[in-house]
């Protein structure tokens, strides 16, 4: 099975791994076909053989970081910001293209002749600057088409990692009941020997057990840490994709629809100027005049708004003071919460070391009974 489970808090495992109930089991996105599995990793724990802590689930753990250092470059390599580069680019190139009123003939007329002869080179230059335009913006949308093709081949790579990140999830969930059946038993093999362990050599191999125990706990720990990263990196995953997938959407329709209207209408724009240019010499005076007085007025009207609004503008702005007070009393509360927290660590901490304390002051009592025992018995003796 390779399902993604959400765990719960579950009953304690046993020491035998038929013995695993299904619930325990679908906890963890498993169920019985992967019991023969579990059990051949439980085989590998040895509790008197300490590496095999070490080296459990190890190959589990170089995966993730392989997925995630993977992962990592799909986020630098900085293909996503490059086509928002080359889309500002495009947009550049036909903001620079000059669409104003044109003409496209010489005029001999005195006085105003030197005003559309002016007209005529603007339009000249027009018509050249569009097929620099062209080229260039062609150029881009190549470099764009290149791109998106670079993303679309990414998605798939990103599909096979998705389905190798759900199969490490699934191998470290049979690691995990594997090793809390293994804890199981060691626990049990520490409960019994408690029971019989008399000699320093039976104590010392008790204490080298609880050692094994405590180091296997930990290792399910970082396990289970590994586990819930791994189910973390499946959405980051479809995010990714699914940017990608927008991005290529968008750059066809800008590619294949977009792009030729501008060109479009750069055309028309030009057979406009011809037409225009054929208008009465005393209208284009005209709209000249009109059109400088509306500019002046629109001027005089945008300095006297602007000058007004700064004049009335507090010298600092409520927002910002809301903020740095917001700030203030974020401050104060954070400081006295991480002071609170101190306080009771500290607490805990002096409960612990009395505890340690009064155990270290039983202990040393109890071997100078012990010692007062001997010295008596070997006096009688003597």
């Amino acid at each position: 099975m390779n399902t993604i489970a959400t765990k719960t808090p579950t009953a304690a495992y046993p020491v035998e791994v038929h013995e695993l109930s299904d619930k325990q089991l679908k906890v963890m996105g498993l169920g019985n076909g992967d019991l023969e599995h579990i059990a051949q990793l439980v085989q590998d724990i040895d509790p008197m053989n300490p590496g095999t802590v070490n080296t459990f689930g190890r190959r589990a753990g170089e995966q993730t970081t392989a997925y995630a250092d993977e992962l990592l470059s799909q986020v630098r390599n900085g293909e996503v910001g490059q086509m928002g580069e080359q889309l500002v680019e495009v947009v550049g190139i036909a903001q620079k293209t000059n669409m104003n009123v044109l003409s496209g003939r010489r005029s001999s007329l005195p006085v105003i002749g030197p005003w559309i002869d002016k007209l005529k080179m603007r339009g000249m230059r027009l018509q050249n600057q569009f097929e620099t335009s062209k080229e260039q913006i062609d150029k881009v949308i190549t470099e764009v088409q290149t791109t998106v093709a670079g993303l679309s081949k990414r998605n798939e790579t990103l599909e096979v990692m998705f389905d190798n990140v759900r199969k490490e999830y699934y191998e470290l969930s049979v690691h995990i009941v594997a090793g809390r059946v293994a804890l199981a038993r060691v626990n049990q093999l520490i409960e019994q020997r408690q029971q019989t362990a008399t000699n320093p050599a039976e104590l010392q191999e008790l204490s080298d057990m609880q050692a094994f125990a405590s180091n296997l706990d930990l290792r399910i720990g970082n396990l289970e840490a590994l586990q819930q990263s791994s189910l973390q990196m499946l959405p980051q995953i479809r995010v990714i994709q699914s940017t990608n997938f927008v991005l290529v959407d968008k750059f066809n329709t800008i590619t294949t629809l977009t792009i030729p209207i501008w060109k479009r209408q750069f055309v028309l724009a030009m057979g406009l100027n011809e037409s225009k240019n054929a208008a009465e010499l005393t209208v284009a005076i005209d709209d000249f005049t009109n059109s400088m007085l509306t500019r002046g007025a629109d001027l005089l009207h945008k300095n006297a708004v602007a000058t007004a609004k700064s004049n009335q503008r507090l010298p600092i702005d409520v927002k910002t003071l809301q903020y740095v007070q917001d700030m203030l009393v974020k401050t104060a509360n954070d400081v006295s919460q991480i002071q609170l927290e101190g306080k009771r660590e500290r607490e805990r901490s002096s409960m612990q070391i009395e505890h340690m304390c009064a155990q270290m002051k039983k202990q040393i009592s109890t071997n100078s009974q012990n010692l007062g025992i001997s010295r008596a018995s070997a006096a009688t003796g003597a």
